[in-house]
């Protein structure tokens, strides 16, 4: 593994910046993960992450914690895996592109837009498949937050609605939690565009 390599990024021009890992993470063989670009920066691995070999974590990147990233998972720079994300083997995330808690991206699938929390995806590029029913069971959420979960994503990828007129009509039809929340947040602060 090499870890703290200088970024490969052409604006990168000698910044002292640094790499923060947490605790208890499982780095695997050939792992790279480069420093930020940008002066007093830094690229974070948080706690209990499993990184498999060949995997590589780009400058300024932010993965949570109990996050999976599988065997020639590429990150570029300023991705962001919130926490317990699965990111399949040979996957390749875009630039400044976000996976929500829970989330779970197949194996070869290229990501350009964000991952909704709580979410499957996959394919070349990656498209929204329904809930991570097994991450959500085993992270002990409740069949009811479940069902407001399905309820909200029906409601945002079939009923022909704008995000935003979408948004409200989450927050006005779904009983409020902190996943609801959590996925609105997430939904109404992307840049980059939610996958589909």
């Amino acid at each position: 593994m090499v870890i703290g390599s200088i970024p490969q990024d052409l604006k990168y021009a000698g910044a002292k910046s640094s790499v923060l890992i947490g605790e208890n993470n499982i780095i695997r063989e050939y792992v790279t993960i480069n420093l930020s670009t940008n002066e007093g920066g830094r690229t974070v691995v948080g706690d209990h992450n499993l990184i498999m070999a060949y995997s590589h974590i780009a400058h300024e990147c932010i993965v949570g914690n109990n996050c999976i990233i599988a065997n020639g998972g590429t990150l570029a720079g300023h991705v962001t895996l919130e926490d317990r994300v699965v990111v399949g083997g040979l996957v390749a995330i875009h630039q400044f592109v976000r996976l929500g808690t829970l989330s779970i991206v197949g194996g070869c699938s290229k990501v350009v837009t964000d991952i909704p929390p709580y979410s499957t995806c996959d394919g070349h590029p990656a498209k929204f498949f329904g809930l991570n029913i097994m991450g959500l069971k085993k992270a002990g959420i409740s069949s009811d937050v479940m069902h407001d979960l399905k309820s909200a994503y029906r409601i945002f990828f079939q009923n022909g609605l704008t995000k935003n007129h979408a948004l409200e009509e989450i927050k006005r039809s779904i009983p409020a939690s902190k996943e609801i929340n959590h996925l609105v947040e997430f939904i109404s602060s992307s840049t980059r565009g939610i996958c589909h």
